[in-house]
This record gives C-alpha cells, structure tokens and sequence, in this order.
C-alpha cells in the first residue's frame, strides 16, 4: 500500500522503570497488560468497527499506532469527517485515555495516556509497501 498522508501515535506509560524497582515486575507487567487491551478495544475493537488507525507494535511501556489517508467509505461514520490521519491519531489518543480511566498503576495512581513528543509530526510522509 502506499499513502500520501499519515500520522504516528507513539504512547509511552511514565515511570515504568520506577514501578519496576518498587513493585516489582510481574505487577508492572500486569499493569501494561491491561492499558494495552484498553488500547487494543479503541484502535480495532472486537467486533466493532476500526478506528482508523492501525496498531503497528507494541514494546516495552511503548505502544506505536498509524493512521493513514485510508478509503473513507472504510471508517466508520463518524471518522468520516476527520479524515485528516492527524486528526484520526488525536483522536484515537484522547479515546485511549479515557479507556484506561479506570485502570490504577501498582502504586495506585491513575494511569495517564501521554503522547510521545515525537507522535503526529510524521505526516505528509510516504509510506511503500
């Protein structure tokens, strides 16, 4: 596939390491495990329709989503009025925020979604097959 257009979302969890060294593994793991399915349910939830954005990968406390110029009559109705892929990419990043609310770090703060500061600025770019 080739697009003229598209947009990178790059989500890092903060402090990871830290909980790490006061938590413990396993509860850091379980932890990323559970805002990554919330991310999973907004970028292509199961049986729902896509966001129109694609998961790309998953490492670490990084979870690396894009959204591209697509075929519109693909996203659902109401993606079809941001079709900009930047748009689509703010917009499945605000959605993933408000999925995870409910999950607590294993220090039991509130997880928050931030954009990595190197997210969005990849449009215009071409991308080949």
């Amino acid at each position: 596939d080739t697009s003229t257009n598209a947009a990178v979302l790059f989500v890092y969890l903060l402090d990871s390491d830290e909980l790490i060294a006061r938590f413990g593994v396993r509860s850091v793991v379980d932890w990323i495990n559970s805002v990554f399915k919330c991310f999973d349910g907004v970028i292509q939830p199961e049986g729902g329709s896509s966001s129109g954005c694609t998961k790309i990968e998953t490492f670490s406390q990084f979870y690396l989503a894009v959204a591209w110029d697509q075929h519109p009559e693909l996203l659902p109705e109401d993606y079809r009025t941001y079709p900009d892929p930047a748009v689509t990419a703010i917009r499945a990043c605000v959605l993933m925020a408000q999925s995870v609310a409910h999950v607590r770090r294993p220090d039991g703060k509130p997880t928050e979604v931030v954009p990595h500061p190197y997210s969005l600025i990849a449009t215009a770019v071409h991308l080949y097959p």
